[in-house]
């Protein structure tokens, strides 16, 4: 391999690197300030910004499984953040639902981290975006070949 193709590839590595310890960080300190996951907090934007959910729609909303909400909603109704309320037109279903310590919560919450990064994105040129998305997903699909994990769902979601 020639000498600039190394150092390209090693600056990509490194990128990525940064950019997973930036997330793993911000994760890090949410959980350090608030006490709660990344999913939690999540759960809880959710609920705040589009009011009371059953836990499959909240579940579809964060990209987890049924069996993966339901953790997560136990957790966040163990610290008196959301409670479940009985559907009134179908009892099988709960319904999810902020408390107001859990309003409060949701309300000073920083701004996440996708958020901020969508907010630049917005100053780039369409063609940039989409090239950098497509090395994004080939990436992406190197990873997943290494590491034997389907990515195809996470990518298309």
């Amino acid at each position: 391999m020639d000498q600039e193709k190394e150092l390209a590839i090693h600056e990509l590595v490194q990128a990525i690197r940064k950019l997973v310890s930036t997330v793993h960080l911000s994760s890090s300190r949410m959980k350090k300030q608030f006490g709660l996951t990344g999913p939690q907090v999540e759960a809880l934007r959710i609920l705040y910004k589009e009011g009371t959910l059953s836990s499959a729609e909240l579940s579809r909303k964060l990209f987890v499984t049924p069996s993966n909400i339901t953790g997560i909603i136990d957790r966040l109704e163990k610290k008196e953040l959301v409670n479940r309320i009985r559907n009134p037109y179908d009892r099988r279903i709960s319904l999810l639902e902020l408390t107001d310590h859990g309003e409060a919560m949701s309300a000073s919450l920083p701004t996440p981290l996708e958020t901020r990064l969508v907010e630049n994105l917005l100053d780039m040129e369409v063609d940039e975006i989409k090239k950098i998305a497509h090395q994004l997903h080939k990436i992406l699909g190197i990873v997943s070949q290494v590491n034997g994990v389907d990515m195809s769902q996470a990518v298309q979601e």
